[in-house]
C-alpha cells in the first residue's frame, strides 16, 4: 500500500505516483451505505493503458475502460473514499 505524499500542496502526477503504462495496479473502491453508514471496500485489478496530462486510462478484466484524475488515483491506491 502506498503512503501519502509529504506536502499536501504538491499536485499528484504520474511521476509522483510512479505509474508505468502497461502495468497492472490494484485499485480500492470505497462505497458508503446510507442505511447504516458503513464503508465497503472493493478491490479491482486494472491495467494502465495510457497516461495523459491530467488523467490516466485504466482497463478492467472485462475490457471496459475507466478514466481517473491523478488525485482520484492516489485516493484509490490508499483505499480512501473519494
Amino acid at each position: 500500500m502506498q503512503t501519502r505524499r509529504n506536502s499536501p500542496k504538491e499536485n499528484a502526477t504520474r511521476e509522483s505516483l510512479n505509474l508505468r503504462e502497461g502495468e497492472t495496479y490494484t485499485l480500492t473502491f470505497v462505497t458508503t451505505y446510507k442505511a447504516n453508514g458503513r464503508y465497503v471496500k472493493k478491490k479491482r485489478r486494472m491495467k494502465l493503458l495510457k497516461c495523459y496530462r491530467h488523467h490516466a486510462v485504466f482497463e478492467d478484466k472485462k475490457g471496459m475502460q475507466h478514466s481517473f484524475r491523478y488525485w482520484d488515483i492516489e485516493k484509490l491506491f490508499l483505499g480512501e473514499p473519494r
